[in-house]
């Protein structure tokens, strides 16, 4: 569907925990990794793997959860959920440099997460179906409007992290 909405776009799929530099032979400016890591028991391998994908000074950027896992999250696959500085700590450790990293969403997205856990089982049936009715659509919308303007830019109580790191040139490492 993206290849046929976006057709100027480059679309690659493929295994994330794979060698992917050799399998694509080419590396790139910028990685973006949204919402993945999450979702994976081998998270580091496959930033290692994105990482091994960045030109010399490339960037990566990388959005993921951090805080308590909740049941609606455990329902979507949710197995480690990360904080700033592990995250930082691990970058570096594949040697790149730490530029900007954000915890976003406290208290507006934290109370949204915490709202749709009071009864999980009805928020999972209505919203994690994956094919949303109108009323559905409009109760996702107004939530994330209320968790965009009642949420702080950068805290640590944050559900939400942003990082952003870049791969040093050869001479620089």
């Amino acid at each position: 569907m993206a290849r046929q909405r976006f057709a100027d776009s480059l679309w690659i799929t493929g295994d994330l925990s794979s060698d992917l530099a050799s399998t694509l032979g080419r590396k790139y400016d910028l990685i973006v990794c949204s919402e993945v890591i999450e979702h994976l028991p081998n998270h580091q391998t496959v930033i290692g793997n994105l990482c091994s994908l960045l030109n010399d000074d490339g960037c990566l950027i990388i959005t993921t959860q951090a805080g308590r896992i909740h049941k609606t999250e455990l329902s979507v696959g949710h197995l480690k959920h990360f904080t700033i500085g592990e995250t930082e700590q691990f970058l570096r450790h594949l040697g790149l440099s730490v530029l900007e990293s954000i915890a976003w969403g406290w208290p507006g997205m934290t109370a949204i997460k915490y709202a749709a856990n009071l009864n999980s089982d009805v928020t999972i049936r209505a919203l994690g179906s994956g094919t949303y009715g109108i009323l559905a659509k409009a109760i996702n919308h107004v939530a994330y409007l209320f968790s965009y303007l009642l949420s702080l830019p950068n805290t640590k109580w944050g559900p939400q992290l942003l990082v952003l790191a870049t791969k040093p040139t050869s001479h620089r490492r």
